[in-house]
């Protein structure tokens, strides 16, 4: 199981337990939860969810931190199957650094398409989150579907090397 992730000015780390206020603090507010399912505001429900993560087999579950160890957000990739994966619970508190969105989704996108080997990314959006929708097609993803309530995303191996490249200033 791949622990930590070095990036440039940031840490992925697998999710603990302990955990479990932070991410419920982030699925609590506001600002970042309009297009999110609802959560529970029961921090023992989110330990238990944190645990039951522990025991699979094809998903990554990370706490983006600064490197002196400040928690700024979480990141997951998951429904790891063949060549192929989700990625979301991308959450970034709103004092984080600016650079924390880029740097953090680079870095588990180069986790997945290169430590990994896969070959293709699916997520979805809400069709109202306009914001997260630009970030995504800037970004390269392609809007693959649409089931009136949030787009279908793909995101391909050959989209992150050009990614990759015109983003290199967050990775080196």
């Amino acid at each position: 199981m791949y622990k930590l992730i070095r990036c440039k000015n940031l840490i992925l780390r697998e999710v603990e337990p302990s955990d479990a206020e932070f991410i419920l603090s982030l699925r609590l507010d506001e600002k970042l939860n309009r297009y999110l399912s609802k959560t529970q505001p029961d921090v023992e429900l989110q330990r238990e969810y944190i645990k039951k993560y522990k025991t699979k087999n094809n998903e990554y579950y990370y706490i983006i931190e600064s490197l002196d160890h400040k928690k700024l957000g979480t990141g997951r990739l998951y429904e790891i199957s063949g060549d192929r994966f989700k990625v979301g619970s991308w959450l970034i508190a709103n004092n984080a650094p600016v650079y924390t969105a880029i740097e953090s989704i680079l870095y588990l996108y180069d986790f997945a398409f290169t430590t990994l080997g896969m070959k293709h990314a699916n997520f979805e959006v809400d069709k109202k989150n306009e914001r997260v929708i630009a970030f995504h097609l800037r970004f390269g993803s392609k809007i693959v579907g649409d089931d009136g309530v949030s787009y279908h995303f793909e995101f391909q191996k050959e989209d992150f090397k050009k990614v990759k490249e015109k983003y290199k200033k967050y990775m080196t």
